[in-house]
């Protein structure tokens, strides 16, 4: 096998082969040495890859996703890849037309994954547990999922086994607020990425935590140095001042409408709010553990949420920002009448957007609290923090944040649109 790397940094002899050779060789290294030890009908697969050709792989070998009227392998996401750093949150009802789907399709096997997708958590187990017993409850009955109706009474005796019948209806509408949200993200409307934006955005590029200025580049080393080297970016000066790149993509079109995404970004927001308001309801049905996991959820679809408003607030800002210049107060200040009110229409629009942002980072730490419960993912410990990692000292950041905001708010008077 190590004589079979394809790359262009590998084996001189090789790499005109292609990569196919140096995969059916690690598949047949896998199978074999399975088969070694007792195995005698091992399975070895690979999941999220289009370099395969089946007739070239070893009897055994699988991969996600499969190719057309070929065995392959299945696979089932993890809802906390969509709202990391969120906990808690599942679409049950997502869940149930893949079960569905999976029983239609006959996989070789299914790969279930329990982790974000940077793997720094895992599903919580209540949530997991949750998803077994929907599973077997849909295969006792495949009927039961077949349509909508039937997949809301399957849920409804699932809310009720999981929190208590007082709780049931409530807790199926915040589940399917949730689902509403979860189709909404995946399916985006947009150019550019959106369905891992929670994770993205607020965490490995910090929208969550650092300050919008008008001139990042002129905050001093105490005032960045909190969120700067967590910055997905190559080079201090590409993390202070390209706020339009999200993953080395552009997060949105620098000559497009600032607020084009904004509706859409809202729609997530708001169902996920609606489930929150769900969940609150639920909880105050019951009590014990049942209306304290309740609250949790309610908490969780509140804080992604907030975290959906500052990807909104975010990209209004880069946008806006991109579509402006700097000038000196003394120009500013002998700008024509009309030039004048462009600027000041113009700088009018950032000040909502930083307001907007103000108010909901306040609202995001009145809703965290110390949070007890854990939905938040975070570090053990500041040193720990990495990009894709928030601090556990976040209520710190997010204060401070707030502060750098206002101390630089006059900054925008030495900016004017281009012309």
């Amino acid at each position: 096998y190590e004589h079979l790397y394809p790359g262009p940094n590998g084996p001189q002899h090789c790499r005109e082969r292609g990569p196919v050779p140096a995969i059916v060789a690690f598949h047949a290294a896998v199978l074999d040495g399975a088969r070694t030890q007792g195995a005698t009908d091992p399975l070895s697969l690979m999941t999220h890859t289009l370099t395969w050709d089946a007739e070239r792989q070893p009897a055994g070998a699988y991969r996600y996703p499969p190719e057309d009227d070929l065995p392959g392998v299945a696979s089932l996401w993890a809802d906390l890849s969509l709202t990391f750093p969120v906990r808690l949150l599942w679409d049950p009802f997502e869940r149930l037309e893949q079960l569905t789907a999976l029983s239609e399709s006959s996989p070789v096997a299914i790969v279930w994954w329990l982790s974000d997708v940077y793997h720094r958590s895992a599903v919580g187990l209540d949530s997991f547990r949750q998803q077994v017993t929907l599973w077997q409850l849909a295969t006792q009955d495949s009927a039961r999922s077949a349509h909508l109706a039937e997949r809301i009474d399957l849920l409804s005796e699932l809310a009720t086994r999981e929190f208590d019948s007082r709780a049931t209806a409530d807790v199926v509408d915040g589940w399917s607020h949730v689902h509403e949200a979860f189709k909404l993200q995946r399916r985006n409307p947009f150019r550019g990425p959106s369905r891992y934006l929670p994770t993205y955005g607020p965490v490995s590029h910090r929208w969550l935590t650092r300050p919008m200025v008008a001139f990042s580049e002129e905050l001093t080393p105490a005032e960045e140095s909190y969120f700067l080297p967590h910055v997905f970016a190559v080079g201090d000066e590409a993390r202070r001042t390209n706020l339009l790149d999200l993953h080395g993509y552009p997060a949105v079109e620098a000559g497009a409408a600032y607020d084009l995404r904004s509706a859409y970004y809202d729609q997530i927001a708001a169902e996920l709010r609606a489930s929150a308001l769900s969940f609150a309801a639920a909880a105050r049905a019951v009590e014990g553990k049942a209306g304290a996991d309740l609250a949790a959820l309610a908490k969780a679809a509140g804080l992604l949420a907030s975290l959906w408003v500052t990807c909104r607030n975010w990209l209004e800002f880069a946008a806006l920002r991109a579509q402006g210049e700097a000038h000196p107060l003394e120009h500013m200040q002998r700008l024509a009448p009309a030039e004048r009110a462009r600027a000041e229409s113009y700088r009018q629009r950032l000040d909502r957007v930083m307001r907007a942002e103000l108010d909901n980072v306040l609202a995001f730490q009145e809703l965290l609290g110390a949070d007890r419960e854990g939905i938040l993912v975070r570090a053990a410990t500041p040193d720990e923090e990495d990009t894709f990692l928030l601090s556990p000292r976040l209520q710190e950041q997010l204060t401070r944040k707030r502060e750098i905001m206002l101390a630089h708010w006059q900054d925008t008077a030495r900016l004017a649109p281009r012309a």
